[in-house]
């Protein structure tokens, strides 16, 4: 897979703050690579280096395998969605999505806008201004703009944050589909676990200016490296365990700790770690329905966590850990 991006060392400072601390990260053409991480955490800042409207501080940036850190945005060969989308108020639909097209001749021009804004359904609304767009329709025009001109890569910063709830899923959807088609090397940044899970062939997970881990959703969320790295993804609760001849123990039960020194340590569960059935007998302290089931507080000798069972509980349960769907952290 050719890697159409790749930044080595990145570092960006602002005064005494690193925004960006060392950061190494590779965009993979045709693969979609979701940055996840809290506000503040440098994501934005990282795009932007890419993008080439920040210059680094340290490290490089190559584009297929060429230094393009000093490069200047429109020699970068790179399409942008911003959380605004950006578009040019005072051109009509059909003028915004052609604004990178102007050195083809006038008919191959409209021809490729036309086929643009028919492909995302917008061919009707090309004499339209911005403002008489709805919002989906704007990002819409916004993804097709940045596709124009064939870019190699398309950064996209929190796109869909502006969209009402039940407008992102049906946006995101065709967002994924012209991405993919598209054949290019994708970032989006974004804060939201969920969207990053659904759009990602690969995440990023950053925090404070770093990269905690990169891999697959599945593998992110499954095998975090830390107890940091586990959070962002979604509700992880840390339950003590003492770790000895490689079996770590807990209120809950005993898991494997194959290699893990003895000592105190740590298990990071998720709502979905606990089987019901022969194990380990706890209270229900609370159980409440959420519609995908019940979401359901357990107690077991001064220890409680939070689960998700498919039906009600009553007072007394036994249950155990699946070890598939815990991890082992000393508290270092």
């Amino acid at each position: 897979m050719t890697a159409a991006i790749e930044v080595k060392g990145g570092v960006k400072r602002y005064g005494p703050k690193t925004a960006v601390d060392h950061v190494d990260l590779t965009l993979q053409a045709g693969r979609i690579t979701c940055l996840l991480g809290p506000s503040g955490c440098g994501k934005s800042t990282l795009l932007r280096l890419i993008a080439g409207l920040e210059s680094l501080d340290g490290g490089t940036i190559e584009a297929d395998g060429h230094d393009i850190t000093r490069l200047p945005p429109e020699q970068r060969d790179i399409g942008l969605v911003f959380q605004d989308y950006a578009l040019f108020p005072h051109l009509r639909v059909e003028d915004n999505v052609g604004f990178g097209l102007k050195s083809m001749p006038a008919a191959e021009r409209k021809a490729r806008v036309q086929e643009l804004l028919g492909g995302v359904q917008l061919a009707d609304r090309a004499r339209s201004f911005p403002g008489e767009l709805s919002g989906g329709e704007q990002q819409r025009v916004a993804l097709v703009r940045a596709l124009a001109r064939s870019p190699h890569t398309v950064l996209l910063d929190e796109p869909f944050s502006g969209l009402d709830s039940h407008l992102k899923g049906a946006v995101r959807d065709a967002t994924l589909g012209m991405l993919r088609a598209s054949g290019a090397a994708v970032m989006l940044v974004t804060h939201d676990a969920e969207e990053a899970m659904q759009m990602a062939d690969d995440l990023a997970l950053m925090s404070e200016g770093r990269i905690l881990q990169r891999g697959t959703p599945e593998d992110c969320y499954r095998n975090p490296v830390s107890i940091d790295a586990a959070r962002l993804l979604g509700e992880a609760q840390v339950i003590p365990a003492l770790i000895r001849n490689g079996m770590a123990e807990t209120a809950f039960g005993s898991i494997p700790a194959e290699g893990e020194p003895d000592g105190q340590g740590q298990v990071m569960l998720r709502a979905d770690a606990l089987i019901t059935g022969d194990g380990v007998p706890v209270a229900v302290t609370e159980s409440r329905f959420v519609g995908q089931g019940w979401h359901t507080r357990l107690s077991a000798d001064g220890v409680s966590v939070s689960v998700r069972l498919p039906d009600q509980p009553d007072g007394q349960l036994q249950v155990r850990l699946d070890p598939q769907r815990v991890q082992v952290f000393h508290p270092s």
